[in-house]
């Protein structure tokens, strides 16, 4: 009966070794498959993209080699070799088109400037001028004492109007004054005179007395 039961453990120790052996042996093979299995899918991907690279250095190839492209190759490097030599020709023209643009924008500024200047001139004259009338009743103080000096009785004068003429380009204005005063027979009459003044205001000439 001992010797039954001997015999039991054995075999039952023998089927478990057995059956773990077997097991290790599934998982070794299945690990091997898989192993193979991913050198393969690997080869042939490097396979595929190596013969990718093959066919496109032969399309290259083959483009490079076309007769076309290389005309068109030629006839760019041509065109730049013009469009160089066109440059250097049309430099000069270009320097003096660059002069004659700065002296025309030189003689605009210096243009500006003297009209500036000018105007500022003309405002400064037209103030001075201001000054030369009265502000009591708007008459020429110089072509008054003129008048007055000229007159036979010089307290009898009376301003009546004047006006004036602008010719500041020539250097000159025009005046006219209309004024009374009393004559010989010491009656009341009423006369004009135009005369030039400078810019200054002084008399140059009587131009009509009326």
């Amino acid at each position: 009966m001992a010797s039954d039961e001997k015999i039991g453990i054995r075999i039952g120790i023998f089927t478990i070794c057995g059956g773990t052996f077997i097991v290790i042996c599934i998982v070794c093979i299945t690990t091997l498959l898989k192993s193979c299995g991913y050198t393969e899918i690997e080869s042939a991907k490097v396979s595929e993209h190596n013969k990718l690279k093959e066919d496109l250095a032969h399309l290259v190839k083959q483009n490079m080699n076309d007769p076309e492209i290389t005309t068109l190759k030629v006839e760019v490097k041509n065109l730049k070799k013009k469009l160089t030599q066109v440059e250097r020709d049309y430099a000069p023209y270009h320097a003096a088109l660059e002069n004659k643009q700065k002296a025309e924008r030189a003689e605009r500024a210096a243009k500006a400037k003297a009209e500036a200047l000018k105007r500022d001139a003309k405002a400064k004259l037209d103030e001075d001028f201001k000054l030369q009338f009265s502000m009591w009743n708007g008459s020429h103080r110089n072509t008054v004492e003129y008048v007055k000096e000229r007159m036979h009785n010089p307290k009898s004068f009376k301003h009546v109007e004047t006006r004036y003429v602008d010719y500041i380009e020539k250097g000159f204005r025009i005046i006219q004054m209309k004024y009374q005063g009393t004559n010989l027979f010491n009656a009341v009459v009423t006369n004009s005179i135009w005369v030039k003044v400078d810019l200054g205001g002084n008399v140059m000439e009587v131009m009509k007395n009326q």
